[in-house]
């Protein structure tokens, strides 16, 4: 039994990655189909979807704050960002959160190199105190906080969130 289980485990991960595969491919091209994907205003509404998920909504905050550790997650936000308005790179500035076993000068080329930010707009890094003993989920890149300084935009991402909210959600409640 002890030799035939990891055999069985390893065909039903084959199987799952197969099928997330197939999967990936289908929905692949049907979002091919999709003509809205490049038009502005359906960015600006995928963009206050994600800003409302994973932004600071908080009143006393000034421009966005979006923070998440998923670097695929960060660029989808910034490159929705960039392509739904007029950006003034020179707003954009970076934070990272990092654990004792993250490589610094690395982690902060990574973020820049991915989020197209140069690293002198990445503040000094913040090493959070986490015990060595405790057990948590380790990631590569630690924790990303993302900041441009634009009230009027975020304005606007935020009304667009409430909107859409409105307009597909509030009617179902009759």
């Amino acid at each position: 039994l002890r030799k035939i289980q990891p055999a069985g485990a390893e065909a039903r991960r084959k199987q799952r990655l197969d099928r997330l595969a197939e999967t990936q491919k289908a929905v692949g091209k049907e979002m091919c189909s999709y003509k809205h994907l490049q038009d502005v205003k359906f960015k600006k509404s995928l963009l206050a979807m994600l800003y409302w998920a994973e932004g600071s909504k908080h009143k006393s905050v000034s421009g966005l704050h979006f923070t998440n550790t998923d670097p695929k997650l960060a660029q989808l936000f910034i490159t929705l960002l960039r392509q739904s308005y007029m950006i003034d790179e020179v707003k954009f500035k970076m934070r990272l959160h990092l654990h004792y076993y993250h490589k610094i000068k690395e982690t902060r080329r990574f973020w820049s190199d991915v989020l197209e930010i140069p690293e002198n707009r990445i503040a000094p890094v913040y090493i959070k105190k986490r015990s060595r003993k405790k057990r948590f989920r380790k990631n590569f890149g630690g924790i990303c906080f993302i900041y441009y300084g634009d009230g009027k935009i975020r304005e606007e991402i935020l009304a667009t969130g409430q909107v859409i909210h409105a307009i597909l959600a509030e009617p179902t409640r009759k």
